[in-house]
């Protein structure tokens, strides 16, 4: 953070962080990574007080704060937060599921503020609050966060899944829900080398409803794209041959069956029994997602109070927020998935249909 490399890559502006301030860059990062819950004001002086040693006459002013910050880019604390990810990757213990780092992928949709500058950053249809998505991807046995988004509710969440390919290893698994499979997204993990395990409808293609129909516990498919499946794969640079994927039938206490696909053909390496606890870690993701959300939005609610009487508004975000955008903003203007293609094709993406 006190590296001049640093500061030129995240200040906004030749001029910014060049004076001898109160709040120099690596304090005002300090202090916006602090978790803070109180009043702006009071936070500064606490912050000045005990980390910096200074006596209260010393602290900086709310106003300050805001001037400062609008000097620093976003893109900051995705870099400070890949820089925590990977050191905590390389040397501490990690959990592993038969020698994989076990990631999942979520999502969730939630209101913001009306405030002119965030509906023309979020779009925002008639009189309806402005809505964003939240994503991100998570490490489900070590409870960390490798990557996260925060993007306009037009941006489709298969999307935003294609786009973590590039933070993930080779000996990454991947976990979804039952609304993110499509081919385009299978193709991209095979182009990656990346394996996934994905819960899928019963009606999801034709090879699902067959594989249901029947009694096997697992069996090996090949999956062919439908005509519209194809034009996504080529839109985004992706092969479109068949793909060799495995079908997985789960029984629940209740009596009802999930079906998952995923491309962990091997039955001797992993066999199927192994599957059902494997999707049941994702849960992982869904708890603690609703924590964070839950969170977020209660610290929103009361910093809305605040500013409604006559506080200054805040300054940061909420714990889930410091970086999310900006990382999805850089990821998609320095990488692709196989290679050259758009960011994004004109709508969500349709689900798999298999040719006739």
């Amino acid at each position: 953070m006190a590296s001049s490399d640093f500061m030129e890559r995240h200040r906004v502006g030749e001029k910014a962080f060049t004076r001898d301030r109160k709040l120099p860059l690596p304090q005002l990062v300090r202090f916006l990574l602090n978790l803070r819950k109180g009043a702006n004001q009071d936070e500064l002086d606490r912050f000045f007080e005990v980390v910096c040693e200074q006596p209260l006459a010393d602290s900086v002013s709310k106003s300050a704060l805001t001037q400062a910050r609008a000097k620093l880019r976003p893109e900051a604390f995705s870099e400070l937060s890949d820089v925590l990810v990977n050191e905590a990757m390389r040397t501490l213990p990690m959990r592993r599921w038969h020698g994989f780092r076990l990631l999942a992928v979520d999502g969730s949709t939630f209101l913001l503020p009306k405030e002119p500058a965030i509906v023309e950053a979020f779009g925002q249809t008639g009189e309806v609050t402005p809505q964003a998505r939240f994503s991100r991807l998570y490490d489900v046995l070590n409870r960390v966060i490798v990557a996260a988004d925060i993007e306009p509710l037009s941006v489709g969440e298969r999307i935003l899944a294609g786009e973590y390919l590039p933070a993930t290893r080779v000996d990454d698994l991947l976990l979804y829900d039952r609304g993110y499979p499509a081919f385009w997204l299978f193709a991209s993990h095979a182009v990656e080398q990346r394996h996934f395990c994905v819960r899928v409808p019963r009606a999801f293609c034709t090879e699902v409803e067959a594989f249901a129909a029947g009694g096997a516990r697992s069996a090996v498919i090949e999956l062919t794209p439908c005509d519209e499946a194809r034009r996504q794969c080529q839109a985004f640079g992706l092969p479109t041959e068949a793909l060799r994927l495995r079908l997985i039938r789960v029984h629940l206490k209740s009596g009802e069956e999930e079906f998952l696909i995923t491309s962990l053909l091997d039955e001797e390496a992993f066999p199927t029994p192994l599957f059902k606890h494997l999707y049941h870690l994702r849960w992982g993701i869904e708890i603690d997602q609703t924590w964070c959300l839950h969170k977020s939005l209660r610290q929103g609610r009361r910093r809305d109070r605040r500013s409604r009487r006559g506080h200054a508004a805040p300054s940061g975000g909420g714990r889930c927020a410091g970086h999310a955008g900006a990382r999805s903003r850089r990821r998609r203007r320095e990488s692709t998935i196989g290679g050259d293609r758009p960011a994004r094709p004109g709508g969500p993406a349709a689900r798999l249909c298999v040719a006739s």
